[in-house]
């Protein structure tokens, strides 16, 4: 049987396709940290494309002309559309009649199974994969490269979108901060701010490609980056016989140590099946609070009753299979993280303090 899902009354809720989403779309989210750090703005459109506009403007000096003579002229910078088309992540999963057959309802002393919860239960769970996909999907926005499609037993990228060329940009040069090695990690060596001096790179570079400085600046670390910036002894000694020197010594894993007009959060626990989304040497410096700079297209389902309609984060759906069998679930969401100026982003790689 197609179309939309018949039930006899008392025996198969009756869930439509709208339904259906808004119970998939108030699970409570998986936590992580791009999501948490409230970068993207959504844009729910009613297209499969996303279209970005650009203007090309950067500021000259007026020359100076004779008293009388005619005004030099403005020039108005490039415009230019972008188009992008929207990824689109499909999750499908099937329960049987038979698997709850004598089933006791979870969580439940007596009673038997129902398929209201057994289907709200496989879209949590559901839900829960698509969390981790969007995650990934904003981790990849904030590096300039979006991996859509990996190899689901090695991790490794089959399918990308490399913003920095969809752009026409080059990426920055990484950042060099030394905190490895004896030299980092001992008290007795001399503080000579090579930490500051590289955050204040990072900060300038920052600047100089979105116009102005940002209220603020996030670096997303690996797990080595970030115990190497806990231990250097340059950042020891800014904390040591002050306020914050709690800060340090009652640092917890995801909390994020301040310095040098940047937040540095521990991303190492970030992941899916054993792959980190940040490699443990290396850090993402991202601005904070710049308006339009980070950007999240939606585009509808791919279903008849929502076609040309204006997009929903999340969408989900069911058939019921021949003979009344069971049931097929479809969840899936269509959306594309954008950084509108890629050149903002930053990496950072941890190397050794030599004296």
């Amino acid at each position: 049987m197609s179309g939309a899902l018949y039930a006899a009354p008392g025996t198969i809720p009756q869930f439509s396709v709208i339904e259906l989403t808004r119970s998939l779309n108030e699970v409570a989210p998986v936590p992580g940290l791009i999501g948490s750090l409230n970068l993207f703005a959504a844009q729910p459109q009613s297209t499969t494309i996303a279209t970005i506009e650009r203007r090309r403007d950067r500021l000259a000096l007026v020359p100076e002309q004779p008293r009388g003579a005619p005004a030099n002229r403005n020039v108005m910078g490039e415009r230019y559309l972008l188009q992008m088309k929207v990824p689109h992540f499909p999750l499908g999963d099937t329960i049987m009649a038979d698997s709850i057959q004598d089933v006791r309802a979870f969580g439940q002393s007596s009673g038997l199974e129902g398929w209201g919860h057994a289907v709200n239960r496989r879209l949590e769970v559901m839900g829960h994969h698509l969390d981790a996909t969007l995650e990934h999907l904003r981790l990849g926005a904030v590096k300039g490269l979006i991996i859509t499609v990996t190899d689901r037993e090695t991790g490794a990228p089959l399918r990308s979108i490399d913003l920095f060329a969809h752009f026409g940009v080059v990426p920055q040069e990484t950042t060099d901060l030394p905190m490895r090695g004896p030299g980092a990690q001992s008290m007795d060596a001399a503080w000579n701010g090579r930490i500051m001096a590289a955050s204040r790179l990072v900060g300038r570079t920052i600047a100089a490609e979105i116009g102005g400085a940002s209220p603020g600046i996030a670096a997303v670390c690996g797990s080595l980056f970030f115990d190497m910036l806990l231990a250097s002894a340059e950042l020891r000694q800014t904390y040591l016989a002050t306020a914050q020197a709690p800060t340090l010594r009652e640092s917890r894993l995801f909390t994020p140590v301040s310095y040098a007009g940047i937040d540095f959060f521990n991303a190492g626990m970030e992941g899916v099946g054993g792959m980190a989304f940040v490699a443990p040497d290396e850090a993402y410096f991202v601005p904070l609070g710049v308006p339009d700079l980070f950007v999240e297209a939606y585009a509808p389902a791919d279903y008849v009753e929502s076609v040309n309609t204006v997009a929903l984060p999340r969408y989900a759906k069911q058939e019921m299979l021949d003979f009344g069998k069971g049931i097929e679930i479809e969840t899936q969401t269509n959306v594309l993280p954008l950084c509108t100026k890629p050149r903002a982003l930053l990496t950072g790689r941890l190397t050794d303090a030599t004296p």
